[in-house]
């Protein structure tokens, strides 16, 4: 949902979708991957990834908050009946698949990322050169 707000201003008449929202998820993954791999010259440690995924979905659970309010509740205050229950469940379902998303976007394509960037720069994964 957020990132549909931006989407269709961008492209009137189009909705980005939960595909599109996928897909944003994978490229910041692979940018922040490839600059992580470009700076440490290594993959993710555990905690790490953990703390990466974590501080991801923190802030895509709070845009994606501001939107719901922005889309859902200020459209009932001003209608004068504002329901929690279902904004209790859209807010718990975007929680759980915007970290889902991240979850799978840095595990799958952030290891490419890094994997493919240390071949480039000819190391191996723990960011040595490989042995003569």
């Amino acid at each position: 949902m957020l990132f549909s707000v931006p989407a269709s201003i961008l492209l009137p008449g189009h909705r980005l979708g939960i595909v599109g929202t996928g897909m944003f998820f994978m490229a910041v993954a692979a940018f922040t991957s490839w600059l992580f791999a470009r700076r440490h010259h290594r993959p993710y440690s555990s905690s790490e990834f953990r703390r990466l995924v974590a501080y991801s979905a923190t802030w895509a659970i709070l845009f994606e908050s501001i939107v719901l309010v922005g889309v859902v509740i200020l459209p009932q205050l001003h209608s004068g009946h504002v329901e929690v229950s279902p904004l209790r469940f859209a807010w718990g379902i975007t929680a759980v698949f915007d970290t889902l998303f991240l979850w799978l976007a840095f595990k799958y394509t952030g290891n490419r990322v890094i994997a493919s960037s240390l071949r480039t720069r000819n190391l191996d994964q723990t960011g040595s050169p490989p042995p003569l």
